[in-house]
């Protein structure tokens, strides 16, 4: 996992694509925090917030594996977000 830690997000969607649930983990570490505070301050709602990041990340693990997901991978995620809610 420290190997991907250092990859680009379209490095790390190349090899989520794969299924690697190491690549999925990097990118919630690296994710989930930013998009809980964008998700809280539009909600106005801490445990609405959470429900939906977490939603958001059960998407993008089917997303993944289907590879319906395109660069840039910061952009899909808060279109799911906006989504969402």
């Amino acid at each position: 996992m420290k190997q991907l830690i250092h990859k680009s997000d379209e490095e790390l969607l190349q090899v989520l694509q794969q299924e690697d649930r190491q690549a999925y983990e990097v990118i919630y570490d690296r994710y989930w925090q930013i998009l809980f505070r964008f998700a809280r301050k539009m909600m106005q709602d801490e445990s609405a917030a959470k429900d939906v990041v977490q939603d958001v990340f059960t998407t993008l693990w089917i997303k993944s594996a289907e590879k319906n997901i395109r660069p840039p991978l910061a952009a899909f995620l808060y279109t799911l977000i906006r989504n969402k809610i």
